[in-house]
């Protein structure tokens, strides 16, 4: 019998647990019997589950909807660990200010605009820049947050803890400056997860080639911003990770090794990283919280003593799945993010998706995101993008315009252009 993926079985059990007697197939739009199987009294672990089957499609799946029919007390407490988890988070992303204008957390000099005389070489940025970027378009399009509510393969770049079910995704996304659309630099990911014993596994890479003005370790750019710009010498950062996530006392948790390379003209290094965290459905929406790129300095061969520090992060990820309104389903996703520096970046979006006909669903994004800059403050960045999801394929496409915090020219634009499969 065929069965419901992840984001499928989330869409049903919200539906269900909003009191709909028949809720429609996530799949064909066929109604859905519902079946009840309550707890039993003597057997602790027995949860309140229901089994949904659609009489059209013939699909069916057995859906938690949270909580011990005996009333126990774990759930409520676990519950309330996730919460005050998140809110920790929250007030320790508020709480700590960003460096001043020309200052890293230590108070040495940081790098000022791409090609501009600094003190750079003896105060690297973090990097690579790789480690920092959106990867899939859907995430671009939604200010940078990454959608918590469904199963994509582009999990293990962003919270390894979310990774489902069976799929593979890989995008393409470009930066270049509008006035030159002939230069640009290339953001290539890829991305697959499977089921495997008792949990998901996935494996993805990240890889990116763009120029800067000089062979220095400190020469990449620190911001989107800056990659339209181009230069003489030929750089290129990657990042290749395996992840594995499962349930644990009532959480998901997840993690990813990864080897991170960079190299900048005639130098190069590479070191080993690793992403944490874990993720929790409370009601409709699902939170998760990752602490990314935890591990040693990269270090440079061919420079004596140059090492760079990576782009460690902390990000806390809110999302709800689309919900009915009218003819339309509305969802969304929000993210903040503490650098290792002490810098704040957040983001987030909404998306908008229609059926005008069973299993072919148009979708519509728009989002925003405040991106920090180590010596002008922040900046706000539009996106916008779109979609198609059938059967077992998406199509995804953002745009997103990348402005200098201080106003000069140029700006750099990205696109980018998503596939996967399910």
């Amino acid at each position: 019998m065929a069965h419901y993926d992840a984001q499928e079985k989330r869409e049903l059990r919200n539906r269900i647990a909003r009191g709909e007697a028949a809720p429609r197939c996530p799949r064909c739009g066929g109604p859905c019997a519902v079946v009840r199987a309550e707890p039993r009294p003597d057997v602790a672990y027995v949860r309140n589950r229901v089994v949904a089957r659609c009489g059209t499609c013939r699909r069916s799946t057995a859906v938690e909807l949270g909580g011990r029919g005996g009333g126990g007390p774990a759930a409520p407490a676990l519950a309330g660990l996730a919460l005050a988890t998140a809110a920790l988070a929250t007030a320790a992303l508020a709480a700590a200010p960003s460096p001043a204008a020309g200052q890293s957390s230590g108070g040495a000099s940081t790098p000022c605009g791409l090609g501009e005389p600094c003190a750079a070489a003896e105060a690297p940025a973090p990097g690579p820049l790789a480690l920092e970027l959106p990867v899939g378009a859907r995430a671009v399009a939604l200010g940078g947050a990454f959608w918590t509510s469904g199963a994509d393969a582009s999990a293990i770049f962003h919270h390894p803890s979310l990774m489902a079910g069976n799929s593979f995704g890989t995008t393409y996304q470009r930066f270049h400056d509008p006035g030159v659309p002939a230069d640009g630099v290339g953001f290539l990911s890829a991305a697959g997860s499977g089921e495997w014993l008792g949990g998901v596994a996935g494996v993805g890479v990240v890889f990116m080639e763009y120029g800067v003005p000089g062979d220095a370790a400190g020469a990449w750019p620190s911001t989107a911003a800056e990659l339209g710009s181009g230069g003489e010498a030929a750089a290129s950062a990657y990042a290749a990770s395996a992840g594995f996530a499962r349930e644990l006392a009532g959480f998901t948790v997840g993690g990813a090794a990864k080897v991170v390379g960079l190299r900048v003209g005639g130098t190069k290094g590479a070191t080993g990283a690793v992403d944490l965290g874990a993720s929790r459905e409370l009601g409709p929406a699902t939170i998760a919280l990752t602490v990314q790129n935890v591990g040693p300095d990269l270090r440079m061969a061919g420079e004596a003593g140059r090492t760079v520090p990576l782009a460690t992060r902390v990000v806390l990820g809110v999302g709800a799945g689309r919900t009915p309104v009218g003819p339309l389903d509305v969802g969304g996703a929000v993210q903040a993010v503490r650098t290792g520096g002490g810098a704040l970046a957040a983001g987030g979006g909404v998306e908008v998706a229609w059926w005008p006909v069973l299993r072919r669903v148009f979708v519509a994004r728009a989002g925003l995101a405040r991106a920090p800059h180590q010596a002008h403050g922040a900046s706000y960045e539009l996106s916008l993008g779109g979609g198609f999801e059938g059967d077992r394929i998406r199509l995804d496409y953002a745009y997103r315009r990348h402005p200098r915090a201080d106003g000069r020219p140029p700006a750099s634009v990205s696109h980018a252009f998503g596939l996967s499969f399910r």
